[in-house]
């Protein structure tokens, strides 16, 4: 149930202006281009549980993008699927395809990717809103 409501909770929230408001009155970036870190943190507040990943090209150890990982799937603002699965469709959507990728865990703090602990409350807690909604809708 947690998870068919963090989905929903993300397409809903995607398409709320108020998402996109507080990304860009602070960061300046969406969930893909520079608030990614915060959207993960912000997907782990949500849903209470999970381990923050990240996407890394191996042969430079650069990392490119976060998600959050709850059992064997991977969640970010572009919904649900497999860590495989996730890094195809970034490598297809970032133009990455030719990069060796990987998916490992924890925050690497030396990646200058956005990082801010108000925003992510602010994503979390209107997150958290559409959650509950579909929760409610779910249970009935």
């Amino acid at each position: 149930m947690l998870t068919d409501a963090l989905e929903m909770g993300i397409r809903r929230t995607y398409i709320c202006k108020e998402f996109w408001d507080i990304l860009d009155s602070s960061i300046g970036a969406g969930p893909f281009d520079g608030a990614c870190l915060v959207c993960a943190q912000a997907l782990k507040d949500a849903a209470g549980e999970g381990d923050i990943v990240r996407i890394v090209d191996t042969s430079t150890n650069t990392t490119h993008h976060y998600g959050l990982r709850i059992g064997g799937t991977v969640y970010d603002f572009d919904g649900a699927c497999d860590s495989r699965t996730w890094i195809q469709r970034f490598a297809r959507n970032e133009n990455l395809t030719s990069r060796p990728l990987s998916v490992e865990t924890g925050i690497d703090e030396s990646a200058g990717i956005a990082d801010d602990d108000n925003v992510r409350r602010e994503v979390a807690r209107l997150l958290s809103s559409r959650m509950e909604a579909v929760s409610y809708r779910l249970a009935s």
